[in-house]
């Protein structure tokens, strides 16, 4: 190849890596807000970033990385659904089930209480996805059911 992998021209084009080289298994770019529209200008509380920000960052991120399920935390924020949607659906809180332990603490909601996995699929049932409370819910999801995606550089050709 003509760039070592030390060489600082290297690490600029690995940051097109997703973009070039997407996998056929998941991984590939950070799926933020996919196939909705993002609140551009909505800020991100306790950061200086927008909503904007994120999803502009998302595309430079491996879908399985670290980064991009941070990231993914504030879909519920900034993802709207698009106007000709159909009217909402059950929440969808971990859809396909628990991945981790039922007994898996969260971070404190915002009614300052900390739910484990398990009480949060027991209450899925009573929430709509426009409902706060399953935006809210939604958040738990990369600690409840988190997906392990990851792509190499081009690892398949």
């Amino acid at each position: 190849s003509f760039l070592k992998a030390e060489d600082d021209g290297c690490g600029d084009i690995r940051m097109a890596e997703p973009l070039c080289c997407p996998s056929d298994d998941g991984g590939g770019t950070c799926s933020f807000c996919k196939g909705l529209a993002v609140d551009s200008e909505k800020p991100i509380p306790e950061t200086e970033f927008t909503c904007g920000d994120l999803s502009g960052f998302a595309v430079y991120l491996d879908g399985g990385s670290e980064d991009c399920a941070n990231i993914m935390l504030a879909e519920a924020l900034c993802c709207q659904a698009n106007e000709e949607e159909k009217p909402a659906g059950p929440c969808g809180f971990c859809s396909e089930g628990l991945t981790a332990d039922a007994d898996t603490p969260l971070p404190a909601a915002s009614d300052g209480v900390s739910y484990t996995c398990g009480q949060l699929a027991e209450f899925v049932g009573l929430y709509n996805s426009d409902d706060d409370e399953c935006k809210e819910m939604l958040l738990g999801e990369p600690f409840c059911c988190p997906k392990s995606d990851s792509c190499g550089f081009c690892s398949e050709g």
